[in-house]
């Protein structure tokens, strides 16, 4: 067993520090917040809380939105995965922001009484997520990232940044540094052999190096002379592995140095969105 993996009792303080920053955060917005728009297409702040909210009251045993709800409209969907959520947004488009919020408390609630009450047999069962039969503790793991990714996109757009520090914050690049980064690297980049790759995130990330063998990206010690070094701050890190920005948009920006084998320094950052 990883000593570092978090424990179950770890998942559910993560989860609940999750469900009080967004809550935190939507409680502070005003009329003219909800419909801002974010950096995920078609979808405003309020449409971010509405797909949090969704996931949460399903899993609750609340009722799902209309199979016949009318989404042909929104151009950004193009795949089932995407059907599911946009039907979820749309369902909560005539309500206003306040009562999503006011769903939001109701649904975060009763999860976290779920949460609490669960043993291990509850844990390790089989759930139906979108990605297919998780076991629960896996299912957290995305869920986690889940809400992190839109409660930023929900800070970001609204102009009120924060919680880029703190133990969720560390768990979910924690998840993209070890299950994502040698996948982009060895994989979707094809660096070859010999390669190794630093990424140089500012805190609370860290240095993470993939080196590549037999095709494959494995983590490793960071080296003083690395082929690749790719410097960035831990939004930027989050944006660009979420898709929410361009590495043009992001190298411009200052935001994203890249040092060494700049074309392949390139490929990799073209390769780092892996959030769905």
């Amino acid at each position: 067993m990883d000593p570092t993996a978090p424990t179950d009792a770890d998942r559910v303080a993560l989860m609940e520090q999750a469900y009080s920053s967004v809550e935190e955060v939507c409680s502070q917005l005003g009329d003219a917040d909800w419909g801002r728009p974010t950096d995920l297409p078609g979808w405003s702040v309020k449409d971010n809380l509405s797909h949090l909210v969704s996931y949460e009251a399903i899993i609750s045993g609340r009722p799902r939105a209309p199979e016949d709800i009318d989404i042909s409209a929104a151009t950004h969907v193009t795949n089932d995965f995407q059907a599911l959520n946009e039907r979820e947004v749309e369902w909560r488009r005539p309500r206003p922001g306040a009562e999503v919020l006011e769903e939001f408390r109701e649904v975060t609630t009763a999860r976290m009484k779920d949460l609490a009450q669960m043993d291990d047999p509850s844990w390790e069962a089989t759930m139906n997520s979108p990605f297919g039969p998780l076991p629960a503790r896996d299912f957290m793991g995305i869920r986690l990232m889940d809400f992190f990714y839109h409660e930023q996109d929900i800070r970001r757009a609204a102009g009120k940044p924060g919680h880029l520090d703190g133990a969720v914050a560390r768990a979910c690049f924690e998840r993209l540094a070890t299950l994502s980064l040698p996948r982009v690297v060895g994989k979707a980049a094809a660096a070859p052999d010999g390669t190794v790759v630093l990424f140089d995130v500012a805190p609370a990330g860290r240095p993470v190096a993939v080196a590549v063998q037999g095709g494959r990206g494995s983590l490793v010690e960071a080296p003083a002379d690395p082929t690749v070094r790719i410097t960035c701050d831990l939004e930027a890190f989050f944006c660009l592995c979420g898709g929410r920005w361009q590495p043009a948009y992001a190298l411009a920006d200052g935001r994203v140095r890249v040092q060494g084998d700049e074309q392949l320094g390139r490929r990799v950052l073209d390769a780092l969105s892996v959030i769905p």
